[in-house]
């Protein structure tokens, strides 16, 4: 078996839809039209637009407050860095801690 002119033209055409789907979300991140959305979602941008797809387990986790310490459930293991109420009082992403614009 080898690496055929098929395999070839099958791996350009997923490496293309991978770059379009790259830069439409790096437009949606510089164009932020869900803004109202992702802040009451409480994300800063990269992690609404670019990282909103990543895989997690469906498990109920419980994480700390990366601030104060208070626990925070989770329906999967994709946990929070910082709960509700750190994210509002200092205008922080409840995923990755950074700010929220």
């Amino acid at each position: 078996m080898s690496w055929d002119k098929k395999n070839i033209e099958t791996t350009n055409w997923f490496n293309k839809k991978y770059y379009e789907n790259v830069a439409l979300k790096v437009k949606k991140h510089d164009d932020d039209d869900q803004q109202d959305k992702r802040l009451k979602n409480l994300k800063c941008k990269c992690c609404y637009y670019l990282k909103g797809d990543m895989i997690s387990g469906q498990a109920f986790t419980t994480s700390q407050c990366e601030n104060c310490g208070v626990d925070i459930s989770n329906p999967t293991t994709s946990t929070n860095k910082i709960c509700e109420k750190c994210s509002k009082e200092h205008n922080l992403c409840v995923k990755c801690g950074g700010n929220l614009d």
